[in-house]
């Protein structure tokens, strides 16, 4: 079922990301994007102003996704001075019923502190 989960709001991102661009945007297309990060901070669609954003949706039982997050965090840091940004997103944590449990929450965490990670994940 997360398995499933993970894929429906990966599509749901990409269709987010893809249908954003050029001026044949809806206005306020992005006006109310807002997400929690995995330390319960609220942040809004200002973390993708004057950057390049690579947004990383990732799960805690994907391992070549958790393989490859110490990559993106060299990523992250070599290119920061260029404008570019990693942005993870956890696609997990939610259950189908649309409320988390905070011992998937602290799995993500330990993923995230296990592996390097510093760059902001949702």
């Amino acid at each position: 079922m997360k398995k499933l989960l993970c894929i429906f709001l990966s599509l749901i991102m990409l269709f987010l990301f893809a249908s954003c661009g050029g001026n044949n945007a809806p206005s306020g297309s992005l006006t109310s994007f807002t997400a929690e990060t995995l330390d319960g901070e609220t942040v809004d669609q200002s973390i993708f102003e004057g950057k390049i954003t690579m947004v990383n949706i990732w799960a805690t039982f994907c391992t070549p996704c958790i393989r490859e997050m110490p990559d993106l965090q060299r990523l992250h840091e070599d290119y920061a001075d260029k404008g570019l940004q990693v942005v993870g997103i956890c696609c997990d944590i939610y259950g189908a019923d649309g409320k988390y449990d905070e011992s998937d929450i602290a799995i993500a965490k330990a993923i995230v502190r296990d592996t390097g990670v510093k760059y902001l994940n949702l």
